[in-house]
Protein backbone atom coordinates (compact mmCIF):
# COMPACT_ATOMS: atom_id res chain seq x y z
CA UNK A 1 0.00 0.00 0.00
CA UNK A 2 0.89 3.35 -0.77
CA UNK A 3 1.63 5.87 1.85
CA UNK A 4 2.57 9.86 1.72
CA UNK A 5 3.88 12.57 3.14
CA UNK A 6 4.73 16.01 2.75
CA UNK A 7 8.28 16.61 3.24
CA UNK A 8 8.06 20.69 4.00
CA UNK A 9 10.13 21.10 6.51
CA UNK A 10 7.64 24.41 8.24
CA UNK A 11 4.59 21.16 7.69
CA UNK A 12 2.55 22.41 10.86
CA UNK A 13 0.67 18.65 9.74
CA UNK A 14 -0.10 16.94 12.91
CA UNK A 15 -1.40 13.20 11.34
CA UNK A 16 1.85 12.74 9.06
CA UNK A 17 1.16 10.12 6.86
CA UNK A 18 -1.27 9.49 4.37
CA UNK A 19 -3.31 7.01 2.39
CA UNK A 20 -3.49 9.11 -0.41
CA UNK A 21 -1.84 11.71 -2.64
CA UNK A 22 -2.64 15.07 -2.91
CA UNK A 23 -2.35 18.57 -1.76
CA UNK A 24 -0.62 19.03 1.89
CA UNK A 25 -3.27 21.52 3.97
CA UNK A 26 -1.16 23.38 6.41
CA UNK A 27 1.50 23.93 3.72
CA UNK A 28 -0.91 25.26 0.07
CA UNK A 29 -1.46 28.55 0.51
CA UNK A 30 -4.86 29.23 -1.11
CA UNK A 31 -6.68 32.79 -1.45
CA UNK A 32 -9.35 34.50 0.30
CA UNK A 33 -12.10 32.37 -2.25
CA UNK A 34 -10.70 28.83 -1.36
CA UNK A 35 -8.44 28.73 -5.05
CA UNK A 36 -4.86 27.11 -5.03
CA UNK A 37 -2.04 29.66 -5.07
CA UNK A 38 1.08 27.94 -4.70
CA UNK A 39 0.06 23.83 -4.51
CA UNK A 40 2.56 22.04 -2.31
CA UNK A 41 2.14 17.81 -3.13
CA UNK A 42 2.96 14.67 -0.86
CA UNK A 43 5.67 12.80 -1.38
CA UNK A 44 5.63 9.05 -1.81
CA UNK A 45 6.93 7.35 1.55
CA UNK A 46 6.84 4.16 3.07
CA UNK A 47 4.35 3.36 6.06
CA UNK A 48 7.42 4.61 8.16
CA UNK A 49 7.60 7.42 6.37
CA UNK A 50 11.07 7.30 4.92
CA UNK A 51 11.05 8.31 1.48
CA UNK A 52 10.67 5.97 -1.34
CA UNK A 53 12.91 6.35 -4.68
CA UNK A 54 11.94 5.10 -7.67
CA UNK A 55 14.39 3.26 -10.21
CA UNK A 56 14.50 4.54 -13.14
CA UNK A 57 14.40 1.36 -16.04
CA UNK A 58 16.87 0.84 -17.85
CA UNK A 59 16.81 1.05 -21.78
CA UNK A 60 15.64 -2.51 -23.65
CA UNK A 61 17.76 -3.78 -25.88
CA UNK A 62 16.57 -4.51 -29.53
CA UNK A 63 16.27 -8.56 -28.95
CA UNK A 64 14.58 -7.63 -25.34
CA UNK A 65 11.84 -5.21 -27.37
CA UNK A 66 11.49 -8.06 -30.29
CA UNK A 67 10.97 -10.71 -27.13
CA UNK A 68 13.72 -13.09 -28.87
CA UNK A 69 17.17 -13.36 -29.38
CA UNK A 70 18.39 -13.64 -32.86
CA UNK A 71 18.04 -17.11 -34.05
CA UNK A 72 20.97 -19.32 -35.19
CA UNK A 73 22.06 -19.71 -38.27
CA UNK A 74 23.21 -22.89 -40.01
CA UNK A 75 26.83 -21.19 -40.19
CA UNK A 76 26.56 -20.40 -36.75
CA UNK A 77 26.02 -23.85 -36.06
CA UNK A 78 28.74 -25.63 -38.02
CA UNK A 79 31.22 -22.75 -36.25
CA UNK A 80 30.57 -24.08 -32.84
CA UNK A 81 30.44 -27.59 -33.77
CA UNK A 82 33.72 -27.10 -35.15
CA UNK A 83 35.25 -25.42 -32.20
CA UNK A 84 33.90 -28.24 -29.74
CA UNK A 85 35.67 -30.91 -32.36
CA UNK A 86 38.79 -29.13 -32.70
CA UNK A 87 38.57 -28.84 -28.56
CA UNK A 88 38.39 -32.62 -28.44
CA UNK A 89 40.82 -33.35 -30.85
CA UNK A 90 43.56 -30.89 -28.83
CA UNK A 91 42.32 -32.95 -25.62
CA UNK A 92 43.12 -36.32 -27.45
CA UNK A 93 46.24 -34.51 -29.14
CA UNK A 94 47.76 -33.93 -25.39
CA UNK A 95 46.55 -36.89 -23.46
CA UNK A 96 48.14 -39.00 -26.10
CA UNK A 97 51.63 -36.57 -25.79
CA UNK A 98 51.57 -37.69 -21.79
CA UNK A 99 51.10 -41.33 -22.33
CA UNK A 100 53.98 -41.48 -24.91
CA UNK A 101 55.76 -39.35 -21.97
CA UNK A 102 55.28 -41.63 -19.63
CA UNK A 103 56.44 -44.46 -21.85
CA UNK A 104 59.57 -42.89 -22.68
CA UNK A 105 60.48 -42.24 -19.35
CA UNK A 106 59.39 -45.58 -17.95
CA UNK A 107 61.90 -47.05 -21.25
CA UNK A 108 65.28 -44.52 -19.81
CA UNK A 109 64.40 -46.08 -16.70
CA UNK A 110 64.43 -49.76 -17.39
CA UNK A 111 67.78 -51.86 -16.63
CA UNK A 112 69.42 -54.05 -19.34
CA UNK A 113 71.39 -56.45 -17.41
CA UNK A 114 74.95 -57.19 -18.58
CA UNK A 115 77.72 -59.49 -17.59
CA UNK A 116 78.65 -56.82 -15.01
CA UNK A 117 75.44 -57.32 -12.91
CA UNK A 118 75.05 -59.03 -10.07
CA UNK A 119 70.99 -59.96 -9.41
CA UNK A 120 72.01 -62.67 -6.56
CA UNK A 121 68.83 -62.71 -4.29
CA UNK A 122 67.26 -60.13 -5.47
CA UNK A 123 64.55 -62.41 -7.46
CA UNK A 124 62.15 -64.62 -6.41
CA UNK A 125 60.20 -67.11 -7.94
CA UNK A 126 56.42 -66.06 -8.17
CA UNK A 127 54.47 -69.67 -8.67
CA UNK A 128 56.16 -72.91 -7.65
CA UNK A 129 54.54 -76.28 -9.18
CA UNK A 130 53.54 -79.07 -6.80
CA UNK A 131 53.75 -81.66 -9.32
CA UNK A 132 57.16 -81.87 -9.62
Amino acid sequence: MKHYKCLNEECADTVGIYRFKGLCRSCTEYDESGNVVTPVQRSEVDQYGNIVVKMEPRPLTLAEEMGTAKPITRKDKQRVANYFKNLQKEKTRARKARQAAVREAALETAHVCTDDCNHEGEFTELATSEEE
